[in-house]
């Protein structure tokens, strides 16, 4: 995993996207999309991942939709 301030610092360059993350993983890249408000897809394949990235989501703000399609 990488820091959430550093994925927050590209961020700030383009206010007001979406981002894609086509590797997800734990979440980092949403973790980071959220804090700044901006929306963001992210493509995980493993289960395993989805749900750390999804805890990681609901443990950062409370009231995001949060969605998982198998």
């Amino acid at each position: 995993p990488f820091p959430v301030e550093l994925v927050e610092r590209i961020l700030s360059s383009c206010e007001g996207s979406m981002v894609l993350d086509p590797f997800t993983g734990s979440g980092t890249t949403q973790v980071a999309a959220k804090k700044l408000g901006w929306s963001s897809v992210g493509i995980e394949r493993s289960p395993e991942y989805v749900g750390m990235a999804l805890k990681r989501l609901k443990d950062t703000e409370d009231n995001i939709k949060l969605e998982a399609w198998f």
